[in-house]
């Protein structure tokens, strides 16, 4: 049986439908900010940023940074400039700084500016960040909430 599967029985089981409902949810998320991402990856990869990794191969700081981008759309409805603005407070305050280019290590990344200065191209992976999220969540939440 697939890991998932059994995992979700399990949770079926020993916590209820509550807890059924807040895996579904979880997973509409994680869904929402994976679909985003390899989106953005396929974006980056068209105009020359070869620094996206494959989902199951970028940085856990990565994945939950996507994830957090997805609960702001879905708890306060953002706006590319202001899910940049969130994104940066988050670097921020976890010691990340501006460098010419992404390094985990020195946690630099060239996007630790203002969402005025940054280059277009760079924008552009908020709105489509944004789009796609609230694309995916509109087809998938009818789902989650019709089995609420």
């Amino acid at each position: 049986m697939n890991p998932l599967v059994e995992e979700t029985h399990k949770i079926e089981t020993e916590a209820g439908a509550k807890g059924f409902e807040k895996l579904e949810h979880s997973l509409l998320v994680e869904h929402a900010a994976q679909t985003a991402y390899n989106v953005i990856k396929v974006y980056a990869d068209h105009i020359g940023d070869r620094s996206f990794k494959p989902w199951v191969e970028t940085s856990e700081g990565n994945r939950k940074s996507y994830i957090k981008g997805v609960e702001a759309i879905l708890e306060k409805d953002l706006e590319p400039r202001e899910l940049h603005t969130s994104w940066l407070k988050e670097k921020v305050d976890t010691g990340w700084k501006y460098g010419p280019d992404k390094d985990e290590e020195k946690k630099e990344h060239p996007a630790m500016v203002e969402y005025d200065a940054l280059p277009t191209h760079q924008q552009m992976k908020d709105n489509i960040f944004r789009a796609v999220v609230k694309g995916y969540l509109s087809v998938h939440s009818v789902y989650f909430k019709a089995k609420t």
